[in-house]
């Protein structure tokens, strides 16, 4: 009866731990983050590098389907959030400051300071495709959104609601920020179809010349002094990918 006992506590303990996981962020130490971090770079630059031997020039470069694949963790920890607790929030809104950094570069200069805003007529987001990163937060909204939206219900297929919809669009990596519409948009995810035109469009490039990251800080470029911790490993390397993608004209 002693050993039922610990070993049904040890099952609720473990799956105390492992649900956890969803809701909070997953501790690593550096060392674990700056191995993530070179791992995934190293499969940057061979996605890169493959498709040069190849001689390819697809319409939509490899790049962008590991961009999204590197992102997916994240994404799916928000999409779900709601699910597991319902009454709570416990995850920061997914703003740029939050999956990048958050301190100034330079004196009152922050991460937007540097971006370039470019017009947004020629652009378009694909809900399929894209690394879209929506914060549904509303759990009454979110199950209203996947109980009503698409084919023979209740509002009919996904569309896009400019009244709705405010998402950012930052290039090179197209990673994909939301403002406003974030249930309808999950919907959209979650059924794999959709696409939205970006209220607004941002080139990053320009922050490569001031900031760099190594998975584990960011640091200033003219100093290498340490900005911030890393929050997520996941966006250190995207904010990489971004420069890999500027030295090889990838855009």
């Amino acid at each position: 009866m002693i050993l039922l006992k610990k070993v049904k506590s040890l099952f609720v303990n473990s799956n105390k731990s492992k649900l956890s996981v969803y809701n909070q962020r997953i501790i690593q130490s550096d060392n674990d983050k700056k191995q993530l971090f070179d791992n995934m770079i190293a499969a940057v630059k061979d996605t890169i590098s493959q498709n040069e031997e190849l001689e390819q020039s697809p319409i939509r470069h490899p790049i962008y389907d590991l961009i999204k694949m590197i992102g997916l963790r994240i994404q799916a920890k928000y999409l779900t959030n709601k699910l597991y607790d319902p009454s709570h929030f416990r995850l920061p809104d997914i703003t740029s400051d939050e999956v990048f950094f958050k301190k100034p570069v330079e004196d009152r200069m922050y991460i937007n300071n540097y971006l370039k805003q470019l017009p947004n007529e020629a652009y378009s987001v694909s809900l399929k495709d894209d690394l879209v990163l929506p914060w549904p937060w509303n759990y009454e909204r979110l199950v209203g959104s996947l109980v009503s939206i698409g084919e023979d219900r209740h509002w009919g297929n996904w569309k896009m609601d400019r009244s709705n919809h405010n998402v950012e669009l930052w290039l090179p990596i197209r990673v994909v920020f939301i403002i406003g519409g974030n249930h309808s948009i999950t919907s959209g995810i979650v059924q794999g179809i959709g696409t939205l035109k970006p209220n607004y469009v941002y080139d990053m490039t320009s922050i490569y010349d001031v900031i760099y990251t190594d998975g584990v800080y960011y640091y200033r470029k003219d100093d290498n002094t340490k900005l911030e911790k890393v929050n997520e490993v996941e966006f250190a390397v995207l904010f990489e990918v971004g420069r890999i993608m500027k030295e090889k004209g990838i855009h």
